[in-house]
């Protein structure tokens, strides 16, 4: 997992509403099909500070250390790491349209 003084100082920025999160690219910190340490990372965050998430697809996938993801693998695999309809939507919709002004 992380470092604790990285966890606690992004959680204090999050939870201050000074920063935002992106959720993204999985195969940096762990390998497919589960990428099961991004994926205990993801759960935590979400735990954490739901609200401060953000989805990035990091397409093209430019820093891939193994064989290129497929995009669909990687969102089944967030679907599993945040099962709930409203984590998803969180994540995927609602914190970005929060983040960048858009109307609902």
């Amino acid at each position: 997992m992380l470092p604790a003084l990285i966890k606690k100082e992004l959680l204090a920025l999050a939870k201050a509403k000074l920063a935002w999160i992106k959720v993204t690219a999985p195969y940096r910190l762990a390998d497919p099909p589960g990428y099961g340490k991004a994926g205990d990372i993801a759960r935590w965050l979400a735990d954490e500070c739901l609200d401060r998430l953000v989805w990035g697809s990091d397409w093209p996938h430019v820093m891939a250390k193994t064989s290129m993801p497929h995009d669909a693998d990687l969102l089944d695999a967030v679907a599993d790491w945040l099962p709930q309809r409203g984590q998803q939507e969180a994540l995927f919709a609602a914190n970005a349209a929060t983040l960048y002004g858009w109307p609902p």
